[in-house]
């Protein structure tokens, strides 16, 4: 009834807002009189703001004055114009000779006519939310997300999860380069610090999305393009501090375009933080440079980026009775128990577009990590780790403590290619890649009680895996009528993983693996009106197991997962009013679901599950309203079931395992509700002396999740409603619409909640009772950043 109330409450008011007459009549087109549909319009300043309908026309609401408006489109160059309300206006764009429209660039990006779920979200949306959190805590206001942070505070280890799926079922990609380590399948964003900065769009696609490079997406993929190079030279120099002794330094600069040809861009960033969670410090550091060389049908990018990082882990939670009384408890109490690691990507990228129907991608990467984690090890068995025996006095010594690091030395190397062409009412596009992961894990004892010093440190174990993993996939999209778009996908995936060595617990490894895929999709886009469209889409993914899923298998190998995928919905788009409505039901066969049981680093174990769904309802918003106003948000409402599961517990009494069987339960981490709202404004001129004014209120619910699949409310992160806010004041050139100085200020938390969104279970049987063990991830209380930036 709840859910019912409010849908009806929202249709009515956005109703309301689209009975507001328009008065300002656009009319945008090429040179030649051609339509561009789906150009973006925007006054920088949130007056007046519309997208184009396939006849290139956009009808808005302005209030009457004079406004400067700023119009992108893909393929086009940027066009500011000067406009009076009310008024007709006819503005042509000219197109680039130079750049390919990014839709033709990568395999994994949707486009306009694709019957697919996705979230466009544009630079400058980015950079207003940039406060030197990780893309995470940046990307969590979008459809269906939850994001997590082991410090606290954003910084550090973070993660996502969309429609409840963890972190290893997102694929990230990289201006189409699969980011998610090859084996564990996780993103690790702390390994790119401040990537925001350099980051020009994201697209995030819900469900299986379109063929991706590297893991298949099992959940949601993330797009993140950094190749939309501009033209006109700038530098920028930022700087944030806020709570818990936050500190971030970012220094950009773009040398615009250089006899005709040329290009230089490049980013050098800092952060510090203490951490919310006692000691949970990190200190990042990282650069992105970008050069590129153009001519009229060719661009060659070449882009080196590298991150290093050292946190002071935080990765074991607290226990549920510190909850209220210490928060912040931190059990590591060694000194150096720290995380270090430092990762850097070369990327060439080779595009080809000799005329408007036709294009060609070649691209090649290297990305290349090294470090470790230190650890204090208490009380464990010698003969565990290969080391002789030592005596004290008459006495030979079993066990010690000691000190170890746990190595990863990793590279991925390989390449993509794609080939698009157009044609009179079709596009037909085809694509693969080959990436080869090679992965060294070693561990080392440097220090023990009553032993000498080790040097060098004693390496107790080493293994090795080797993964290769290689597409080929075909699209089209073909206009059947003036009003309809068919799609169609289908890739055809095969993975090679080879194991060598033993184990850190002295076990081996298997061989090797090769597991083949075929993953088709299919979808129809209609276009009802000129405000309204609607799709249909069906998609099949399979995946293979990660690493620590045949590192843990004990003998009995982990299946590979599928997932039957089906998306339905609708838009409406009128004057200064979107609304949007997805439906989705998400099958999955085998699908390995979180226990809420951790390894040592952790890391989730997981096991196969035969039945499992997740279905929903996705609502999105975004109206204009009047005086500056901006409100935008959206709501999700799911279904989140395994429909059978056997629960293993450790048996303290009799040693062994002991079951319990579990029907239609709710899938770990899987809120039935998650809800995002923004409520924005900005001045409607300057104040004084080129001053412009804005501020922002943003708020997320997330309902009751359970830390593991027994849907057990002790074992559970109570739902929780967050608000934050934000002010920015900002100094513009009073002849060009050109930002000078950006003074900003944001209190996140503004209500000082204590809340949860991370956490894992542990259950065991004592006493002849069922116990469960719970660590939980407690987020930061009311706490601020400021920020300044100086654009040059």
């Amino acid at each position: 009834m709840r859910f019912y109330f409010l849908i009806t409450s929202l249709l009515a008011f956005c109703s309301t807002l689209s009975a507001q007459n328009t008065n300002l009549h656009l009319l945008i087109t090429d040179k030649y009189g051609q339509p561009v549909e789906a150009a973006f319009i925007d006054d920088l300043l949130y007056q007046v703001n519309g997208i184009t309908n396939s006849e290139g026309k956009a009808d808005l609401y302005a209030a009457p004055g004079s406004y400067l408006l700023f119009i992108t489109s893909i393929g086009y160059y940027d066009t500011a114009v000067t406009v009076t309300s009310p008024s007709t206006v006819h503005i042509q764009l000219r197109k680039k000779i130079y750049d390919i429209p990014v839709v033709y660039v990568y395999g994994n990006t949707a486009g306009v006519h694709h019957p697919l779920t996705y979230t466009n979200i544009s630079k400058k949306e980015l950079q207003s939310l940039n406060y030197g959190q990780d893309m995470p805590m940046i990307l969590e206001q979008t459809p269906s997300a939850v994001a997590t942070s082991d410090a606290g505070n954003g910084v550090g280890y973070t993660g996502i999860r969309i429609r409840g799926s963890d972190p290893t079922r997102v694929n990230i990609s990289l201006n189409g380069i699969p980011f998610n380590d090859a084996e564990s399948q996780q993103a690790y964003w702390v390994d790119l610090p401040d990537f925001a900065a350099s980051v020009d769009q994201v697209q995030i696609q819900r469900g299986v999305g379109t063929s991706v490079n590297g893991v298949s997406a099992m959940g949601a993929s993330i797009n993140l393009t950094t190749n939309l190079l501009e033209e006109k030279p700038s530098a920028t120099l930022a700087w944030q501090t806020g709570s818990f002794g936050l500190q971030r330094i970012s220094a950009g600069w773009n040398t615009g375009l250089l006899q005709d040809h040329w290009i230089l861009e490049g980013r050098l960033s800092a952060i510090h933080s203490d951490g919310y969670v006692d000691r949970a410090s990190a200190d990042l550091r990282s650069f992105f440079v970008t050069a590129a060389w153009k001519n009229r049908d060719f661009k060659s990018v070449l882009n080196v980026f590298s991150g290093l990082e050292e946190t002071y882990q935080a990765w074991a939670g607290i226990p549920k009775d510190s909850l209220q009384t210490n928060p912040t408890y931190n059990p590591y109490t060694y000194s150096d128990q720290v995380d270090h690691y430092g990762q850097t990507h070369v990327q060439w990228h080779q595009y080809w577009n000799p005329d408007n129907d036709r294009s060609l991608t070649l691209s090649f990467n290297l990305t290349s990590g090294a470090g470790y984690y230190e650890q204090l090890e208490v009380d464990q068995q010698l003969s565990d780790y290969g080391i002789m025996l030592p005596s004290v006095g008459d006495t030979i010594l079993q066990t010690t403590d000691l000190i170890t690091r746990k190595w990863l030395d990793n590279m991925m190397y390989g390449g993509l290619f794609k080939y698009s062409r157009n044609f009179k009412r079709s596009q037909l596009t085809a694509g693969g890649a080959v990436f080869r992961y090679d992965g060294l894990h070693f561990g080392e004892v440097i220090q023990a009680s009553y032993l000498p010093l080790l040097d060098p440190a004693y390496r107790y174990y080493a293994d090795s895996a080797y993964k290769t993993d290689a597409n080929l996939y075909s699209q089209f999209l073909y206009q059947a009528g003036e009003k309809t778009h068919l799609w169609a996908d289908i890739q055809f995936r095969t993975i090679h993983y080879a194991f060598t060595g033993l184990d850190s617990a002295g076990m081996p490894l298997p061989d090797a693996v090769t597991l083949p895929f075929v993953n088709p999709k299919a979808g129809v886009r209609w276009k009802w009106t000129e405000n309204v469209t609607s799709y249909l889409s069906v998609a099949i993914a399979g995946r293979e197991p990660n690493r620590d899923d045949y590192v843990a298998a004990a003998g009995q190998l982990p299946k590979p997962e599928y997932l039957y995928d089906a998306e339905g919905g609708a838009s409406y788009r009128k004057s200064n009013l979107t609304l949007s409505a997805n439906m989705y039901f998400m099958y999955y066969q085998d699908q390995l679901v979180l226990t809420g049981q951790l390894n040592e680093v952790g890391a989730y174990i997981r096991q196969n599950i035969p039945r499992s769904y997740r279905t929903g309802l996705e609502l999105v918003w975004n109206t204009r309203l009047p005086a500056g106003i901006e409100w935008k948000g959206n709501l999700t409402g799911s279904i989140n079931r395994i429909l059978a599961y056997t629960q293993y517990l450790d048996n303290w009494d009799e040693g062994g395992q002991s079951t319990r069987n579990y029907e239609s339960t709710t899938i770990a981490f899987s809120p039935q509700w998650i809800a995002h709202q923004s409520l924005s404004w900005s001045s409607s001129r300057s104040w004084i002396a080129g001053l412009w004014v804005s501020a922002r209120w943003d708020s997320r619910f997330v309902s009751r999740q359970y830390l593991d699949n027994t849907e057990d409310p002790d074992a559970s992160l109570d739902p929780y409603v967050v608000h934050d806010i934000s002010a920015a004041l900002t100094w513009k050139h009073k002849e060009k619409d050109q930002d000078l100085i950006t003074l900003s200020f944001r209190v996140n938390n503004l209500l000082d909640v204590l809340y949860v969104t991370n956490g894992w279970s542990y259950r065991y049987l004592s006493a002849g009772t069922e116990q469960v063990l719970t660590g939980y991830y407690p987020q930061a209380g009311r706490h601020f950043v400021t920020g300044l930036i100086l654009h040059i």
